[in-house]
């Protein structure tokens, strides 16, 4: 869509109503088929997204977690199988290894290893990433938020080089685009 490629130049900026008269000058047409598997695509996205929310909430209310953000093809409503929702987490600093391996146990007990992927996890000490090219970069741009958004309004503030290599990126675009998951009470009282 429009908006995606021009929030996906990287090193140009430009603003949309200079974006859509090259965009419209250059008299591009839609294939047919690729409008079709991405139709396809992001309603396969959906249903994973959608029967993914009850574990996603356990997630959420698990001790420790301050973030989570769908990542990689699940970000893209790009999924090929509902299976393998990637998922970006950010834990508190000295809690990472006891949250990633209470998340593994569970995940393996209820049978969802092979579902959710945590393709990311790290402490919220860490949020300056080490890494700055431009697939960090569009990794970090790509993130869609359903639970700590404040924390991901931070994380992104932290990092300038992902707005460096993507000039046109709207994080608010990002984080509004799923409802954010509340926490339980009983988290401050498992913490």
């Amino acid at each position: 869509r429009p908006d995606e490629l021009r929030e996906r130049l990287f090193d140009i900026e430009v603003d949309e109503p200079a974006f859509l008269r090259a965009l419209d000058s250059m008299q591009i047409v839609p294939d047919r088929e690729l409008l079709a598997l991405r139709a396809e695509r992001e309603e396969i996205s959906d249903r994973a997204i959608r029967e993914a929310q009850p574990h996603l909430r356990t997630l959420a209310a698990m001790p420790f977690v301050r973030m989570l953000a769908f990542s990689g093809s699940t970000a893209h409503r790009n999924m090929t199988t509902t299976e393998d929702v990637d998922l970006f987490t950010i834990v508190e600093d000295g809690k990472l290894w006891a949250v990633f391996l209470l998340a593994m146990v569970w995940a393996k007990w209820k049978g969802l290893r092979k579902r959710l992927c945590m393709n990311y996890l790290i402490s919220d000490r860490a949020l300056p990433l080490f890494e700055h090219d431009v697939f960090t970069a569009q990794q970090a741009a790509s993130l869609k938020p359903v639970f700590g958004k404040s924390l991901y309004d931070r994380f992104i503030s932290m990092n300038p080089f992902v707005r460096r290599q993507f000039p046109n990126f709207e994080p608010s675009r990002h984080r509004g685009l799923y409802p954010e998951i509340p926490p339980p009470p009983r988290k401050r009282v498992l913490e």
